[in-house]
């Protein structure tokens, strides 16, 4: 892998955002953002900076003849890795970090949220708008995925988030066929600001046969707090 996909699949997998990446590495987050959306060319990577993150993310740069990895070492973060439902499920579900916000494609109950907790003084936090028109990559979604030999359609499901000391409970749907073989993204949140958990629970969908539900597997998706500029 490149240094850039090894840094992208770590913070997929514990859940960091770019926040705390350039605190604990004094890497500013320009600079982590454009080595993330390619901006930054690998070989313009110095050696310094890439060991520099690897540390921030815990782990070790490991240097193969195909590129890079980053590998255990010491202590861990006990950050529980990112996973999907299993193949076997008829639609897969799966979280994404660190992706632009979808203007045709989000949960405005979950911003809704956000934005008057916000006005409220009840959660601390950087603008959902400001990022929005910063086109910043501060967002998390949420993809379906359809497993099944046939069409899947109108995917419904709850997302539930807790902060320490406020929960909520809003809806997400996804309207449109899901043809069998592809995926549907929608953002659902933002991480920045507090630290907070979301969970999955009713999952249901269409198919030609008619109503189905899935089990729910998909581990919670847990964001350990971090706050941008």
């Amino acid at each position: 892998m490149t240094f850039k996909e090894a840094l992208q699949a770590e913070i997929n997998l514990q859940g960091l955002s770019v926040a705390i990446i350039a605190k604990a590495s004094g890497i500013s987050k320009g600079a982590i953002y454009n080595i993330l959306n390619g901006t930054t060319e690998e070989a313009r990577i110095r050696p310094s900076t890439c060991k520099a993150i690897a540390l921030a993310c815990d782990r070790e740069l490991r240097r193969e003849d195909d590129g890079v990895e980053f590998v255990e070492f010491g202590a861990s973060r006990g950050s529980m890795p990112l996973q999907r439902m299993p193949e076997t499920s008829t639609v897969a579900l799966s979280w994404m970090q660190n992706r632009l916000f979808l203007s045709n494609r989000h949960c405005g109950s979950a911003f809704d949220w956000l934005q008057k907790m916000e006005v409220e003084g009840r959660l601390a936090m950087v603008g959902v708008v400001d990022r929005i028109y910063q086109n910043r990559p501060d967002f998390l979604s949420l993809a379906v995925h359809n497993n099944s030999a046939g069409p899947v359609n109108d995917v419904r499901l709850r997302v539930s988030v807790s902060y320490r000391k406020l929960t909520h409970t809003f809806p997400v749907s996804y309207s449109e066929t899901i043809s069998p073989g592809s995926s549907s993204e929608m953002t659902v949140f933002l991480c920045d600001g507090d630290p907070f958990e979301l969970s999955v629970s009713n999952v249901e969908h269409k198919t030609d046969a008619g109503e189905a539900a899935s089990p729910v597997l998909l581990e919670p998706f847990r964001y350990s707090g971090g706050y941008g500029d």
